[in-house]
């Protein structure tokens, strides 16, 4: 498996450190709770570390992805955040506490899971 510089450097410290990349998720460990911060408890041997590349485009399909979903309610109901909400399966408390705070943009506060496909492209292999 292949891995950028950075995450080289980093892997390099670790060992220097007398930490294997299979220790790492115990090492964090000690420092996080880890069940709380990963999916089901699940995490990678190592961080992850982007080249600026892969950082821009990364962030350009984020910004595409929020844009396209901000845009859904004036694209499918005329504008009416209310049925959007409705739509969508919130409860009409749920729907009145989304009224409320439309005055304010969508945050941009979100958490993404994300992965790389094995292509690395985008493209979804068979």
């Amino acid at each position: 498996m292949s891995h950028n510089e950075l995450t080289g450097l980093y892997l390099k410290e670790a060992a220097q450190r007398g930490i294997a990349p299979g220790d790492l998720p115990a090492a964090a460990g000690r420092e996080l709770d880890l069940v709380a911060t990963s999916f089901r408890g699940r995490c990678l041997t190592r961080p992850v570390f982007l080249e600026q590349a892969e950082l821009g485009q990364l962030t350009a399909d984020l910004e595409n992805l929020y844009g396209a979903l901000t845009a859904l309610p004036g694209r499918l109901f005329g504008g009416d955040l209310g049925a959007f909400a409705s739509a969508v399966g919130l409860t009409g408390e749920q729907v009145g506490a989304v009224l409320m705070a439309r005055s304010a943009p969508p945050t941009r506060m979100v958490r993404a899971d994300l992965y790389r496909e094995a292509a690395g492209d985008g493209e979804r292999l068979p």
